[in-house]
């Protein structure tokens, strides 16, 4: 992954690179170096058939969480996905751009506690 790639990931299109997130940055740079190790072992790895004609026949729960400075793409993605998942639910994080478990770890949890806690009956 590119310094830019990583930039978008981290920062979304619009923000300014801060250094309050230069951790974030060096942990998808790690992150990015695994994975293209892990893919270029495995060969067949992409070789799978695509789901997007098959999305509105799952049945789970299905939480979608989107950073609001995520690329147009990605966000455009996320509601396409929740509106063709019928069990699906979209939250959008704001001030977080693609990483958002990683930019806001709090944020992250406490919406998806209160997602589970909706959904899964107490014990």
């Amino acid at each position: 992954m590119s310094g830019g790639e990583r930039a978008l990931w981290v920062d979304g299109p619009t923000r300014t690179a801060e250094p309050r997130r230069e951790r974030i940055r060096h942990l998808v740079r790690a992150m990015s170096e695994q994975n293209h190790g892990q893919q270029r072992d495995t060969p067949d790895f992409v070789d799978h058939e695509p789901a997007a004609d098959r999305l509105d026949q799952l049945t789970c729960p299905i939480n979608i969480m989107i950073g609001d400075q995520d690329t147009v793409g990605m966000q455009e993605m996320a509601r396409t996905l929740a509106e063709q998942c019928r069990t699906a639910n979209l939250q959008t994080v704001p001030d977080t751009a693609h990483l958002i478990a990683l930019e806001r770890p709090t944020v992250v949890a406490e919406a998806l506690t209160i997602w589970l806690r909706e959904r899964v009956p107490a014990a």
